[in-house]
């Protein structure tokens, strides 16, 4: 602070320079541990990524496989020569396509981008937006994948036979699998195949099962029966407990699907559809029974669903209703097409058909989409985009 001296007048202090060689040494000293944060920042962000496996599966006795489907080729539809395509799902603005042997991911412009050989009996495939899960029904093996290749292959743990499976965004894995001293058992195991959680069931077995984002929860859905009456259950699993349980019962209901969405459970039947809320107080349920039996359904992440059902006192015509997350109808609508698979996006649906995918207006009417005649055995969507595929080729609706 500048102080007046004797004479009132103000004297100004001038301020000492320090040494430049002492400041660019501060300077240089801020910067190197700027540096080094950086590089530490960088070092756990490539030890903390997914590593992809390489595949050495690919050789010259593998290599008929491969021989439409190598990679860089580019442009629909991608043709695979064994005809023997089993599923098609998406995410990461890919195609994955399971064949018996074979997973190949393919961009939407129609580029392969790898291939990976497996010996799996019975192959299954489930996805979520940022992994997907390959198991094998006839064994215990299993291996997860993402856009780039493949990061681990496993087993169950003691090598039991896998039921069913679901994956979520993390990279987590709900499996139910055979057991020898219980009806089936429901683990839940990392991206790396660390088991983190283990659950029997005692009398039902597993039809379905669900995973929540954090892996907190487990849902699974089992079908049993009880003096020549089939009736289905729910268990709710929390899996940082080894007590807390919660059960629901459906009874003369066979399950097909469940979904887990918070507090609100999806339960889908073969002539019903129930959405249970869990509460502090308790758990609620409210059911909507169909005009018939179960054809197709297709439910979305939002928590809607689309049940094709015949249409009562009408031959060949089916009755599409489309519920919401509250089980309550959004609209019903018809159609005298043959139905080969239905997706289910919102309030839209897709139905293909052996000719031709339709898409659903608000008042329940379908309208076919593209230009062409088309012939699949399933559909899929990736970035807003209707591809099909058939046991040899995928395609994209145009």
């Amino acid at each position: 602070m500048n102080r007046p001296n004797q004479k009132g007048q103000i004297k100004t202090q001038k301020k000492k320079r320090r040494p430049q060689k002492r400041r660019d040494s501060r300077f240089i000293l801020i910067g190197a541990v700027v540096i080094t944060a950086v590089l530490l920042i960088l070092g756990a962000i490539a030890f903390s990524s997914d590593k992809v496996i390489s595949d050495d599966s690919i050789s010259s006795e593998n290599s008929e496989l491969l021989s439409t489907v190598s990679e860089n080729e580019m442009g629909f539809p991608v043709t695979f020569s064994n005809n023997d395509i089993v599923r098609v799902e998406s995410f990461s603005s890919r195609l994955f396509v399971l064949s018996k042997k074979l997973l190949t991911c393919v961009s939407d412009r129609g580029t392969v981008r790898y291939n990976y050989i497996f010996t799996f009996t019975n192959p299954e495939m489930t996805v979520s937006e940022n992994y997907g899960l390959v198991y094998d029904r006839a064994s215990s093996k299993y291996f997860i994948f993402n856009e780039k290749g493949v990061i681990y292959e496993g087993e169950t743990e003691n090598k039991k036979h896998i039921i069913m499976a679901k994956i979520n965004n993390r990279g987590d894995i709900a499996l139910v699998t055979k057991s020898d001293d219980s009806a089936c058992r429901v683990s839940l195991t990392d991206k790396k195949g660390k088991v983190l959680y283990i659950w029997a069931c005692a009398e039902e077995y597993g039809v379905s099962v669900d995973l929540s984002e954090d892996s907190r929860e487990i849902l699974c859905g089992t079908i049993g029966s009880e003096n020549g009456a089939v009736y289905s259950k729910l268990y709710l699993l929390e899996t940082y407990s080894d007590s807390d349980v919660k059960e629901m019962t459906v009874k003369d209901n066979a399950l097909v699907d469940v979904k887990l969405m918070g507090r609100r459970i999806i339960a889908t039947g073969n002539n019903s559809r129930t959405v249970f809320t869990v509460r502090n107080s308790g758990i609620t349920e409210e059911a909507a029974l169909y005009s018939s039996k179960i054809l197709f359904f297709a439910s979305d992440k939002s928590g809607n669903t689309a049940v094709v059902t015949n249409r009562v006192g009408s031959f060949g015509t089916n009755e599409i209703t489309v519920y919401n997350k509250n089980n309550d109808i959004t609209y019903v609508g018809f159609t005298d097409e043959e139905i080969v698979d239905v997706i289910c996006r919102g309030k839209r649906v897709y139905l293909l058909t052996d000719t031709a995918i339709y898409e659903s207006s608000s008042d329940g009417s379908f309208a076919s989409v593209g230009t062409k005649e088309i012939s699949g055995e399933g559909m899929v969507i990736c970035k807003s985009r209707l591809y099909y595929y058939s046991t040899g080729h995928i395609d994209i609706n145009s």
